[in-house]
C-alpha cells in the first residue's frame, strides 16, 4: 500500500479528488514522468517496483531478498522482489 491512500495522509485529499492538485505542481510531475517514460532521463529509482519508508518500525519481510536500487531520504527502493 502507498501511504498517500491513508485517509490521514496529507496527500489523500489530492489523490481522492477532494482537492485539486495545483496546476504548476501537476505539470512538473507530468514532465518528470514523461521524461523518464520516453527515456530522455534515466529512471532515478533504477527500475524499482517496491519501496518502503524507513520510518516504519520494521522493514517488510520482502526487502531482505530484494535488490535495493536507491535510498532517498526516508524511502528505500527495490527491484527483483520475490
Amino acid at each position: 500500500q502507498f501511504s498517500c491512500w491513508n485517509q490521514n495522509d496529507p496527500n489523500y485529499a489530492y489523490l481522492s479528488g477532494a482537492k485539486q492538485i495545483p496546476a504548476a505542481q501537476f505539470a512538473q510531475a507530468q514532465r518528470a514522468a514523461d521524461q523518464v517514460m520516453s527515456g530522455a532521463v534515466p529512471d532515478p529509482t533504477g527500475g524499482a517496483t517496491h519501496y518502503y519508508a524507513t520510518t516504519m518500525p520494521k522493514a517488510p519481510a520482502w526487502a531482505a531478498k530484494a535488490k535495493q536500487t536507491l535510498r532517498l531520504g526516508h524511502h528505500v527502493f527495490f527491484k527483483d522482489v520475490p
